[in-house]
């Protein structure tokens, strides 16, 4: 019987180190995968904080340019009153001018100036109508490209601004 005793502690004290073994490992296992945890955890918030900085600075870019599409939008306002109003100057001048010879040059330059000026209103108003289209939908475009395609069409609208104070100052004898 005192052999038997013996086996059975044997067998007890080896079950045991196994199961401290085996608990020691799942600890070191469980640490081991906090600790990755952790850092992965650390890393997305990082992660994030970077990605809120850049939506916010997204959003500052959106907002200078919906501010400058506001801008673009009542320029292109003035520039079409002026347009009508140049267009009824012409209209009047050329009632009263139809009769003398000379008229038929100055219309005929006054004619082809505004449909310059027209054809460049058109490509303004065409260009903020597609850029409206971008920015109602902003999140489905990259942002600098929609500040690209903007940038080119305040250029365009300023051609057209500029083109059409020309007209309106040569219609005015300046």
């Amino acid at each position: 019987m005192g052999e038997r005793r013996r086996i059975v502690w044997i067998v007890t004290t080896c079950l045991l180190v196994l199961a401290l073994g085996a608990s020691s490992a799942a600890y070191v296992y469980s640490n081991n995968s906090a600790r990755e945890w952790q850092l992965r955890a650390e890393q997305v918030s990082a992660d994030l904080a970077d990605m809120s900085a850049q939506r916010r600075q997204v959003q500052g870019q959106l907002d200078a340019s919906q501010a400058a599409l506001a801008e673009t939008k009542t320029s292109l306002d003035e520039v079409t009153a002026e347009y009508n109003e140049a267009a009824k100057r012409i209209r009047d001048l050329a009632d009263e001018k139809a009769q003398a010879a000379d008229t038929v040059g100055v219309l005929g330059s006054a004619v082809e100036r505004s449909r310059n000026v027209a054809v460049q209103l058109d490509q303004c108003v065409a260009g903020l109508q597609e850029l409206q289209d971008y920015l109602i939908d902003i999140e489905r475009y990259d942002v600098s490209v929609v500040l690209g395609i903007a940038g080119d069409i305040n250029q365009g609208c300023d051609e057209a601004q500029a083109a059409s104070d020309a007209f309106v100052s040569w219609l005015e004898g300046g």
